[in-house]
């Protein structure tokens, strides 16, 4: 049996795929075209000050019941 054959069975992959992947030089990489705008970038810097308020205060006792 080919080694494509038994590599796309494998991975699961058509014997098309694996001879295209096996034909390139380097191997294939993800590329983002541009970095998205987060959601919640127009709020950032409120959210940070916030977290650094949080992060001032003194922490409550924790309340557990008595047995």
């Amino acid at each position: 049996m080919k080694e494509s054959v038994m590599i796309a069975r494998h991975f699961n992959l058509s014997r098309n795929s694996v001879r295209k992947y096996l034909n390139q030089s380097d191997p294939p990489r993800y590329r983002r075209k541009a970095q998205p705008k987060p959601r919640l970038g127009a709020y950032e810097d409120q959210l940070k000050t916030w977290l650094e308020q949080d992060s001032q205060r003194t922490k409550k006792p924790s309340v557990s019941s008595a047995s």
